[in-house]
């Protein structure tokens, strides 16, 4: 999983940076023609192509993508299995099945159901990596948590079976753990606008960029004072 974890945050910083530079080209008050961040020269115009989407209250987005379904689903498998364990059944698809639980598909699953909720017209590779890493890391909070109050139940001496059982609730909570960080980061992307923009060297070109990002606010910002 920790592996898993920092692949995921490479690819997904890496992919940031890529976006963050090409959406905040040629804006600023100190624009070098021709550099990595501006190779075009400054931005002096820019159009929405389509109407500009409403304001939606974050609580709402949030909501809106939260990924119950798959969240449950995966609950009620953890359940089944919980109860064949207790029954002393065993079997090759209960050992597949347990991998399985214990790999990070359910975490993939729920982080795309997420994005599928909440489309919007997403970078759907890009945000799908948000949501993946939104998840994971907040899995890892909940081990961090529970492993800290497992070993506070292990210096006060306690039975081991209170440790089994926080261990038994982690198992339980993670699918919940998955949807709110998966959600929690496909609702702070916000949707997606495309505009053109055209540069000082007369270069023109197309780009989508969320609600919640700084080009968003500069476009519209020039938009309004060429209107004004």
């Amino acid at each position: 999983m920790g592996i898993l974890i920092a692949v995921v945050i490479v690819a997904g910083v890496l992919g940031w940076v890529i976006v963050k530079n090409d959406e905040l080209s040629g804006l600023g008050r100190t624009v070098r023609s021709g550099s990595f961040r501006s190779p075009h020269g400054k931005l002096v115009h820019v159009k929405a192509l389509g109407e500009l989407p409403a304001e939606e209250p974050w609580p709402q987005r949030f909501k809106r993508c939260f990924p119950l379904v798959s969240c449950v689903a995966f609950v009620v498998v953890l359940i089944v299995q919980f109860a064949f364990i207790q029954a002393g059944a065993t079997s090759d698809w209960m050992d597949i099945l347990g991998r399985v639980l214990n790999s990070p598909l359910p975490a993939a699953v729920i982080a795309g159901e997420a994005l599928i909720r909440l489309h919007d017209g997403l970078r759907l590779l890009p945000t799908y990596i948000i949501a993946l890493l939104g998840a994971l890391v907040m899995q890892a909070v909940l081990i961090a948590v529970f492993s800290m109050v497992a070993w506070l139940i292990s210096l006060a001496s306690l039975a081991g079976a209170a440790v089994a059982l926080m261990w038994t609730v982690v198992m339980f909570a993670s699918p919940f753990a998955f949807a709110l960080g998966a959600a929690l980061a496909v609702a702070r992307t916000g949707r997606m606008v495309k505009f053109r923009r055209r540069f000082a060297d007369g270069s023109e070109n197309d780009i989508e960029v969320s609600t919640n990002s700084v080009a968003y606010g500069a476009y519209r910002e020039m938009m309004d004072a060429k209107a004004a």
